[in-house]
């Protein structure tokens, strides 16, 4: 029996830039899909999406914030302050 389990986790953002005048308060969604081993509690690694924009509130002005969809790579990272013991 495999110990690596697919982990789904759709995120929302709220991002406030108080006193800017180039940054409007704006929303990011995202996805991501994360590979977890349950045998020593150790993120493998994953994938996200994330719009940077959500609602378009940048949407008539340059591209401040870079692209609209983003898509990356999460690199593998150990939690060992989690494991519990038996």
């Amino acid at each position: 029996m495999s110990n690596i389990y697919i982990n789904i986790n759709p995120y929302i953002r709220h991002r406030i830039y108080d006193h800017s005048d180039s940054l409007k308060n704006n929303t990011v969604l995202g996805l991501g899909l994360h590979a977890y081993n349950s045998n020593d509690n150790r993120i493998m690694g994953g994938i996200f999406v994330q719009t940077n924009d959500a609602f378009g509130v940048h949407s008539k002005e340059d591209s401040t914030l870079g692209k609209r969809i983003v898509f990356g790579l999460i690199a593998k990272y150990n939690i060992t302050g989690l494991k519990v013991e038996k």
